[in-house]
């Protein structure tokens, strides 16, 4: 009942909320914010076909709340009782870098006081591939070199990444484990 992109979001949240420790917050304080560029696009086609092949009537009931880009990000709320913002940003590849510094804002302007944010995709599909292959966006070689002056387009790749974003004062006094440093 949830497309590989909603499962991507909860397993990486669920990682990233256990290696960030228990939040000393009001849960109420605590949202989600989280990117992609499609969503449940494998559910989409796949209830396309079962429409064309059985009917209209075998559709899933499902299919609605499988799709919505805002699944994910309201799967990881729901699972973790976090009230805090719950928002969605949908701007293809750039979704998941937006919904970061997005999160690291509310923070700033003290409107959450922690942030579960990331990215997450699963659009690999048959239809999507032939639609970038044929504006001659993917690599021919299958080489990922987006910063190289002989880059000859992009690889697709399905997952996702997630962060438990919060003030850094506050983490270092509840001895959060912190990676990396700013």
């Amino acid at each position: 009942r949830a497309d590989l992109v909603e499962q991507f979001a909860i397993a990486a949240a669920t990682e990233a909320i256990e290696q960030a420790g228990e939040l000393p917050y009001d849960y109420a304080r605590v949202g989600t914010i989280f990117g992609t560029g499609v969503a449940g696009l494998h559910t989409l086609e796949d209830q396309i076909g079962v429409r064309i092949e059985k009917g209209a009537r075998r559709v899933s009931p499902f299919l609605v709340p499988m799709m919505m880009a805002n699944a994910p990000g309201a799967a990881v709320s729901m699972r973790f009782g976090l009230r805090g913002p719950a928002e969605t940003i949908v701007t293809a590849c750039a979704a998941g870098t937006h919904a970061l510094s997005y999160a690291a804002r509310l923070i700033a302007w003290d409107m959450a006081d922690a942030i579960v944010a990331g990215g997450t995709e699963h659009a690999g599909t048959l239809t999507s591939l032939a639609g970038f292959g044929n504006m001659t966006a993917l690599s021919n070689t299958g080489t990922s070199r987006p910063f190289d002056a002989a880059r000859d387009g992009f690889v697709m790749g399905e997952g996702a990444a997630v962060f438990v974003l919060e003030e850094w004062d506050a983490a270092v006094a509840r001895g959060a484990t912190i990676l990396g440093e700013v």
